[in-house]
């Protein structure tokens, strides 16, 4: 079998563990759950005699489900033309399954069933197309999977858990995805394996693929059980010992990204810290590589570290850089003018700079914009009077952004005078009351041994 570097279904095997581990409130979707019933009553090209469907007829499959509503640009745009390509790519493997429902939450008048009937026509598609959602009830399915819209698409694996899901994911990565899950053996298939055997990994003299599978049953064995704190260290204690005992090596990159992952869940960066930088220069996949730059920017900057150094030119062409912030209050906001939580954070901001803004105090907001014509516009008709920079003028992977992990926005990170960091993603009210405080507090002074 051709050797990769890490893919997502990979990364991903124990984001169950970290979506347990977080007090955060959950994200779209149910990655790493077993997918439930899709409870859709209007179907479009069953087989004949079949009046209905759902996730339990396609056991040990691998199941591409996609989610749509037919006005829906996206839709249009991205998903239909992936799932036609995957369609093709996989004909003739009966392994491979792939279902289309029109989860409809808006335009009740246009996405009706009968739209979804015409769309599968126009894409030519011939897999089960069905239809869930109208006006008087919300589509079941949209509630079960978590969906955060459409276009969705979620993959499972042929144990019926979902290994992906997301608003697009390209042809080649689902080919690489649903390959990988093709050579997974369904539970009810693969060998047992005996309890006193999962530990066998530790001697770090095994195939570091038969050790992977080791620890990743152990894992999926304690997580199905609650996850006390002390359960969850020992998780961490395994993958840390794991990408230390096969270093280097695929699952040991596995092991490390998923170690960060689920340290950063339980707000302990400073672990996920090593975990990200040990395995970000080893990956090869570029929006691999991109996804752990993120977190490795986002792990650095946490409370009480010093901020990462940076050279940048503002809007109106300055050089501006982290030299100048010596002695300061700095806050950089990471926003977009297509962003509604960010637009609602303004009026804090002005009200920062109205009230701090001076010699001794820095309001820089970084523009994710896609052009800088918008958001020159933008600015001027909003009065944002403070520092502006343009994300868009560094390499991808090299951008602020990536740097201060601001893989959601917005994101504002508060630097007190001593060039660390005081909070992080704090808005409105709480953030100005931050700032106030920040202003407040004096540089300490060096410490000087006494003469001797």
């Amino acid at each position: 079998m051709k050797q990769r570097q890490v893919t997502h279904a990979e990364i991903l095997l124990c984001l169950l563990i970290a979506s347990a581990a977080s007090a955060q409130p959950p994200k779209p979707g149910i990655l790493g759950e077993k997918a439930p019933a899709w409870d859709v009553t209007q179907w479009f090209n069953l087989p004949d005699g079949v009046t209905s469907l759902d996730i339990g007829d396609y056991k040990g499959k691998v199941v591409y489900l996609y989610a749509f509503q037919s006005w829906c640009p996206g839709c249009h745009r991205h998903g239909f033309p992936t799932l036609t390509e995957l369609i093709e790519h996989y004909k003739g493997n009966d392994q491979v399954r792939f279902v289309a429902v029109q989860t409809t939450f808006e335009g009740f008048d246009t996405n009706t069933p009968d739209k979804a009937k015409s769309t599968a026509q126009r894409y030519k598609l011939t897999i089960p197309v069905g239809h869930s959602g109208s006006r008087q009830q919300r589509s079941p399915l949209m509630n079960n999977y978590r969906t955060g819209g459409t276009p969705w698409t979620v993959i499972i694996n042929r144990d019926g858990v979902v290994r992906f899901n997301d608003f697009h994911i390209e042809p080649k990565r689902a080919i690489e995805l649903i390959d990988d899950l093709l050579e997974q053996k369904a539970a009810a298939d693969a060998p047992a394996t005996q309890p006193a055997e999962l530990g066998a990994w530790k001697s770090g003299k095994l195939d570091p693929a038969a050790a992977w599978a080791m620890l990743d049953k152990s894992i999926e064995a304690r997580a199905r059980t609650s996850m006390s704190p002390a359960k969850i260290a020992e998780i961490l204690d395994d993958l840390a010992k794991f990408g230390e005992l096969y270093t280097g090596t695929r699952p040991g990159n596995i092991a490390l990204f998923n170690h960060g992952i689920i340290a950063m869940k339980i707000d302990r960066p400073d672990l996920a810290e090593p975990s990200f930088a040990a395995i970000v220069d080893r990956v090869e996949e570029p929006q691999i590589k991109l996804l752990i730059k993120m977190q490795l920017g986002k792990a650095r900057v946490r409370a009480g570290a010093e901020i990462p150094r940076f050279d940048a030119k503002t809007l109106d062409d300055r050089p501006i850089s982290t030299d100048a912030f010596k002695g300061k209050v700095v806050l950089l906001d990471f926003w977009a003018t297509w962003c509604g939580p960010c637009i609602r954070e303004l009026p804090h901001l002005r009200a920062l700079q109205k009230a701090h803004g001076g010699d001794d105090f820095v309001l820089m907001s970084i523009s994710l914009d896609d052009e800088q014509d918008v958001l020159r516009e933008f600015i001027a008709e909003n009065d944002m009077p403070w520092t502006h920079v343009f994300n868009n003028q560094f390499a991808l992977g090299q951008d602020l952004a990536t740097m201060y992990g601001a893989e959601a926005i917005p994101r504002v990170v508060l630097v007190g005078r001593d060039g660390r960091v005081v909070a992080t993603d704090l808005r409105g009210h709480r953030l100005e009351e931050a700032v106030k405080l920040a202003m407040a507090q004096a540089v300490a002074p060096p410490t000087t041994q006494p003469a001797p």
